[in-house]
């Protein structure tokens, strides 16, 4: 029953996934008509490459990967684990494969955990990690934001009044998990007040089917991130460790664009491009598709496509190759040779059972009298042979 009733969940979310999936093909193809039906003269023929920059956001996308994984791997440190770099980098790695295809990027704090238990963490370990280094990120993500629109505003066209309004909207809406849960340490009885009031609310214009379960979950989920920061927030020098490389996976995130752009022959300054990319990054979070697609690419062109020379459209594709593709890319790779490690253990495990097996019906047989030594040492290799 567990089986087929986890068939139609499965179908479900593949048939949601393909629909992204076909989505962001519209967006990119729509895009590529308004790109090349134009006399922009932006085609690869007629662009400058520079491919020293190229390296540049490669090195940014290697950078954030190293982010992540020393992270994960200096959380772990102490807590027992033999390969704590490995177990990093494939935790962080299987953490943001789910981030990019779960829409709202909302999937990968579950497969970290489960893949930090499976591999020798205990329930607390595995459930408070995961949770730790999202909030590192979130956090970060939020102060590189708040900073940019105080003293970056100015590097905005004034004609990108609707970036900057969905940018605003989009920081307050990605600050306001952190917010929540600091609110919930210093207050949490109003809090629930206000999630079992706004739940109710949902509940009668329809949007919540299960008011009780649904505040449920919310408090739930509250109560445990703020578990996990309280014991958290009593190690200041982790506190700094985790916000500061997580910061700088942020930063390398927000440079990669202007390496890409550069590489195509645009003609544009590095602040101003940051300044832009974390208004596009602030304003995507609005929009729950998988990794923000469809989102991405189309606040990626708006914004860039005024650039004079360079082949934006084809330096859109390469900037999301990098920071969203190669994440899924990765995470597939990980995840094969995972599987491929479990089922060389299960058959391992299962040959030394039968070989065992073997052996004791071997020694048995021996005992009863009903075969000699030699007999019984030919059974056993034989059996040993058979299953290895």
């Amino acid at each position: 029953m567990a089986e087929n009733s986890e068939k139609p969940k499965k179908k479900k979310s593949g048939k949601i996934t393909t629909f992204f999936f076909i989505f962001s093909l519209a967006i990119v193809a729509v895009i590529a008509i308004t790109e090349f039906s134009g006399n922009k003269d932006r085609h690869l023929e007629s662009t400058d490459f520079n491919v020293w920059f190229l390296f540049g956001a490669i090195g940014c996308f290697l950078v954030a990967l190293f982010c992540e994984t020393v992270k994960y791997a200096h959380l772990l440190k102490g807590k027992g684990i033999k390969n704590r770099w490995k177990l990093g980098f494939t935790d962080a790695v299987i953490g943001k494969y789910y981030d990019n295809i779960t829409p709202a990027g909302a999937g990968g704090q579950g497969f970290q955990m489960y893949h930090l238990k499976k591999n020798g963490c205990d329930f607390g370990t595995a459930g408070g990690l995961p949770i730790i280094g999202f909030m590192g990120l979130q956090f970060a993500f939020v102060f590189v934001g708040v900073l940019t629109m105080i003293f970056g505003n100015g590097l905005i066209d004034k004609e990108m009044v609707v970036l900057k309004v969905t940018a605003i909207a989009g920081l307050i809406f990605y600050a306001f998990i952190p917010m929540c849960i600091v609110f919930f340490i210093i207050a949490p009885k109003p809090l629930e007040a206000i999630v079992r009031w706004a739940t109710r609310l949902l509940a009668r214009i329809h949007i919540v089917k299960d008011p009780d379960t649904a505040v449920k979950n919310a408090i739930g989920s509250l109560q445990a991130y703020t578990a996990v920061l309280r014991s958290f927030s009593r190690q200041g020098s982790q506190i700094v460790f985790v916000f500061v490389v997580s910061l700088i996976y942020q930063l390398a995130l927000m440079c990669m664009p202007w390496f890409v752009l550069r590489f195509f022959g645009a003609d544009i300054a590095f602040l101003p491009c940051f300044c832009k990319v974390v208004y596009v990054y602030a304003a995507i979070t609005l929009v729950f598709t998988p990794g923000n697609s469809g989102a991405a690419e189309a606040s990626f062109y708006m914004v860039f496509s005024t650039l004079k020379g360079g082949a934006i459209f084809w330096g859109m594709l390469v900037w999301r190759g990098l920071c969203f593709y190669s994440w899924i890319l990765l995470g597939a790779i990980v995840q094969s040779c995972e599987r491929i490690r479990d089922r060389k253990a299960e058959a391992r495990e299962a040959a030394g059972g039968k070989a065992a097996e073997c052996e004791q019906t071997a020694v048995n047989a021996q005992i009863a009298g009903g075969i000699g030594t030699d007999s019984a040492d030919e059974m056993k290799q034989a059996g040993i042979a058979e299953y290895k």
